[in-house]
């Protein structure tokens, strides 16, 4: 990033961006940074945030953070984090802006990336959603916000909006774990796949209830290994996030190759139907132990033969 970062600042300086209940964000004149500045003394949130970014360090899906900075205000002086300024703003302000499939695919694979390496730093984000998420300039995703996330186990100080929160979860409950940001992954995968916000047109309440019985929306026009994916996130079907980008590897594999398993499988399959009808017609002498009797005697051995192989492409 080009020219000096801003570790003093006067007030005057700064261009306001957004605001929130614990925390205002502007940008440093025309510069590519902008400051975080406690709202209502809200320092607690301050400084977990600024031990998230110490600790997680410089990741390629991780707003980079730059230090804390002296804010010159009157007579008083103000702290601040000092970040880098994103213009395009958060992933759910253009979620429905054309992009293509390719695009759409790799910010799955960056979301995932970003989760897991804050999970591998002992962070649970606690408030990951699309409206945490910033859109770089060259089109790259970056997390942001971990003023409220839990670190080595801390109580978590925000938790996520409905479309994002795990069913059961209280406002009262301060004890997110992964499970948490993994449930919170399946809806952000499914408004970067589907191009629009879960149920925007809903409130909390009936959003909460939906996911609570296990009412999911349609994932028509999501692709298939990407819908699996979302489905294992909201069913809790995960227990961490390698287990995520062990899934969404298995599914990048080029045709050619998938090509070539499936070839392999299906000459194996032939094989073992030639031993079969042999050793059925009792013209093949069957070594011990090369087929087991149950399996032979079974009426459906092929069929289930031919749905482990098909189960075994799908992951």
């Amino acid at each position: 990033m080009a020219g000096f970062v801003p570790y003093h600042v006067n007030v005057n300086d700064i261009e306001g961006i957004g605001f929130g209940t614990f925390a205002q964000v502007g940008r440093v004149g025309k510069s590519g940074y902008v400051v975080k500045v406690p709202s209502n003394n809200a320092y607690e949130y301050f400084d977990r945030e600024k031990m998230a970014y110490e600790r997680l360090g410089h990741h390629p899906n991780i707003v980079r953070f730059f230090g804390e900075a002296c804010i010159s205000s009157g007579e008083e002086v103000l702290r601040g984090l000092i970040l880098e300024y994103h213009q395009q703003g958060t992933l759910d302000k253009i979620i429905s802006t054309t992009s293509t499939r390719t695009l759409r695919a790799e910010w799955a694979r960056q979301v995932i990336e970003a989760i897991r390496h804050i999970h591998s730093c002992s962070i649970v984000h606690g408030d990951f959603g699309c409206h945490n998420i910033l859109v770089t300039s060259d089109g790259s995703l970056a997390l942001a916000d971990f003023g409220g996330s839990r670190i080595d186990g801390s109580e978590c100080l925000q938790f996520a909006p409905a479309p994002y929160a795990m069913p059961g979860r209280h406002q009262d409950q301060s004890d997110p774990t992964e499970r948490n940001d993994l449930f919170a992954l399946g809806t952000v995968l499914y408004e970067i796949s589907s191009g629009h916000l879960l149920w925007r047109d809903l409130d909390d309440n009936e959003v909460r209830r939906r996911f609570a019985k296990h009412q999911y929306p349609s994932l028509e026009g999501v692709p298939g290994p990407l819908a699996y994916i979302i489905m294992r996130c909201w069913r809790g079907q995960y227990a961490t996030i390698d287990e995520v980008a062990n899934d969404l590897e298995k599914s990048r594999a080029s045709p050619i190759a998938l090509f070539r398993t499936r070839l392999v499988g299906l000459g194996l399959l032939v094989s073992l139907m030639a031993v079969g009808v042999q050793i059925r017609r009792g013209g093949f002498h069957r070594p011990s132990g090369l087929i087991s009797t149950p399996l032979l005697r079974s009426k459906d051995w092929l069929s289930s033969l031919w749905a482990f192989f098909h189960g075994t492409q799908r992951g």
